[in-house]
Parts: C-alpha cells; structure tokens; sequence
C-alpha cells in the first residue's frame, strides 16, 4: 500500500512539474494547500488549456489567481498521471500472468515449490531497492533521447 501511495504522489508532482511546465512552488504546494487554506470547490476547469502558460511560470506565493492555478495544477497532475497509470496497469500484470500459467504445472512437475515460492520475494524486493533509488526518475520523465522511462 505505501508503494502505491507513494509512486502515485511521485507521479503526480513529475506530473505537474514536468509534464505540465508548472513551476516547483506551484507544485509543491499542491501536497498541502488545505495547511494553507486554499479551497478548490469552487473552481471548474472544463475550459482551459493544459498546462501551464507564460505567467503561471512567473507565479509566486502572493500573486493574484495562485489558489486557480495550484488547484488547476493538481487536477491537471491527477489526470495525466491517472491516465498513465491505468494505461500501465494491464502491461504491467501480463507478464506475470503468463508465467504463472505455466509456473504451477513446472513446480508440480518437478516438485519445485521452493523456488516458485522465493522467486516473487526476490521481485519484491528488487522492485522496492529500485523504486528507493529512483534510478530512471519517474514514468512520466522523459529521458534526454526522448524515449519514455518505464521503469
């Protein structure tokens, strides 16, 4: 449950960061605009453009239409990264389905539980070193040949 929460927070601040072109401060205060009292009720982004335009860069803490545009970042962030992340779900879960199709017969077969067992820990675990380095950023960072990193 802590990955999910976790990759889904990441993603939605890469998101909003790099994806969007929103600025940091504008991104960061997204994780805790209800400390700050900044209400997104009232707002509707139904027609706007996605992103961040020239002055939403320029924006500081004070500055008029902040509130709309840190609710209008988080909104934006949560889609895309929903939208991602329901499009990796389904590739994500083939390969293990596959295999374990076949994994059942082998291990009955040639009476190898053990390994069949250990096997998805070790995944586990190599999964959770990797997500800790952060190796290859985020799903939504582009890597600097273009090519999206799906790691």
């Amino acid at each position: 449950m802590r990955k999910i929460a976790t990759t889904l927070l990441l993603s939605n601040i890469d998101a909003c960061r790099i994806n969007l072109g929103y600025n940091k401060l504008v991104c960061d205060i997204t994780l805790d605009k209800s400390e700050l009292g900044i209400e997104c009720d009232g707002f509707n982004f139904e027609n706007t453009t996605l992103g961040a335009t020239a002055a939403d860069a320029a924006l500081s803490f004070n500055s008029v239409g902040f509130n709309y545009t840190v609710c209008k970042a988080e909104v934006e962030a949560q889609k895309l990264a929903n939208d991602v992340s329901g499009k990796r779900a389904p590739i994500a879960a083939i390969f293990p389905f596959i295999v374990l199709l076949f994994a059942g017969g082998f291990a009955d077969r040639y009476n190898k539980r053990k390994p069949c067992m250990i096997m998805p820990i070790i995944g586990e675990l190599l999964s959770f070193i990797s997500s800790s380095f952060n190796f290859c950023g985020n799903l939504l960072r582009r890597t600097t040949n273009g090519i999206w990193c799906i790691l």
